[in-house]
């Protein structure tokens, strides 16, 4: 009898692991998207059973209601707009290809942390902790800050599986800035076969090592003016969020080339509108209602995570009920009134 049982025990044993394994892997929230989960952070999570809590349910909820806002209200609201600058950049002036560039980046901000934030809070209903996805990228400071900011599960797989085993930071500064491209190229070749995916892997490659070559140098100049904290960190937000959007030109155009078209041809026609400085003045923009609901949609985004930067508490997940139910319904009515309907899929989809 006990020869019996302890034959059978290992296999008993194996069984449970791969049922918890099976149901690691096919957990939906962040199956399809992310973020992406580690077996090591989700399995221990599955040892116990996840009795209903109303504190969770009523904080994942707000999680999907705010992932919701962004997508719907804010990414599909504005797609209509970029969509159009980047099927046809020579028809629009200089001022509106570049508002839809801002707006891009944006929308694919919304679009891809919305999902993280709808992941997210339905783990967190299923009794689930998902670690973040994203950190309000575009108030970094540096770019390596930025990669620690925007889509962090999937940088720090990059970072674990690439950098790392490539030699990370070890062998001296030539083989840091080594390691530092070949990441960032992979990164780009991971979002799809096309060139102008990995040039933007590329740029972002450049910005890494650019950043370590310039930072002594700004830091020298800083004292030397004497400039305040507020004055160098704000210099500091708006030239990496610049140098983003440039980048983000690539990506975009890199959705053409998956079409059929020449992904470059219209990365630069998009530049060089923007720099030609043609039709520079907001008469010359079209479709000046959506633009202005685009940046009225864009301010309510700002102004909550920076309420939530500064204060150092979210705005959304405040401990009165009642308060908590009108934001609730706040969102909801601006989902409702703001909101696109149409067939969106969510922009990482396609990657």
């Amino acid at each position: 009898m006990k020869l019996i049982f302890f034959g059978w025990f290992p296999a008993i044993f194996s069984s449970v692991a791969l049922l918890r394994f099976a149901a690691f892997i096919s957990l939906f929230p962040q199956l399809v998207a992310g973020p992406i989960v580690r077996a090591r952070d989700l399995l221990p999570q599955m040892q116990d059973d996840k009795p209903f809590d109303w504190n969770r349910w009523n904080s994942g909820l707000g999680r999907i209601l705010w992932g919701f806002f962004k997508k719907i209200a804010i990414a599909d609201s504005i797609a209509p707009f970029v969509d159009q600058c980047f099927a046809a950049p020579d028809s629009f002036g200089s001022l509106h290809l570049l508002i839809g560039v801002v707006f891009y980046s944006f929308q694919i901000y919304c679009d891809f942390s919305g999902y993280s934030d709808i992941a997210i809070g339905l783990a967190r209903m299923m009794g689930y902790d998902f670690p973040e996805n994203f950190r309000t990228p575009y108030f970094s400071k540096s770019f390596s800050e930025f990669w620690t900011r925007w889509h962090i599960s999937l940088s720090s797989w990059l970072r674990d599986y690439l950098y790392i085993p490539l030699g990370g930071n070890r062998g001296g500064k030539f083989a840091t800035y080594k390691n530092n491209m070949l990441t960032m190229l992979l990164g780009g070749l991971w979002h799809g076969a096309n060139l102008a995916f990995v040039f933007w892997g590329f740029l972002h490659g450049v910005y890494l090592i650019a950043q370590r070559l310039v930072t002594p140098v700004w830091r020298a100049v800083v004292r030397l003016l004497r400039l305040p904290k507020f004055a160098d960190d704000g210099i500091a937000i708006l030239t990496v969020y610049a140098l983003t959007l440039l980048a983000w030109i690539y990506f975009r155009s890199g959705s053409v080339g998956l079409a059929g078209g020449d992904s470059f041809e219209t990365a630069n026609k998009v530049i060089g509108g923007i720099f030609s400085l043609e039709g520079f003045n907001f008469g010359a923009v079209i479709n000046k209602l959506q633009v202005v609901k685009g940046m009225l949609l864009i301010g309510i985004l700002l102004a909550i995570e920076i309420t939530n930067v500064r204060a150092r508490w979210n705005v959304l997940q405040v401990g009165r009920p009642g308060l908590r139910m009108a934001e609730f319904a706040v969102l909801i009515w601006l989902i409702a009134f703001f909101g696109s309907f149409g067939a969106n899929a969510f922009i990482y989809f396609q990657f």
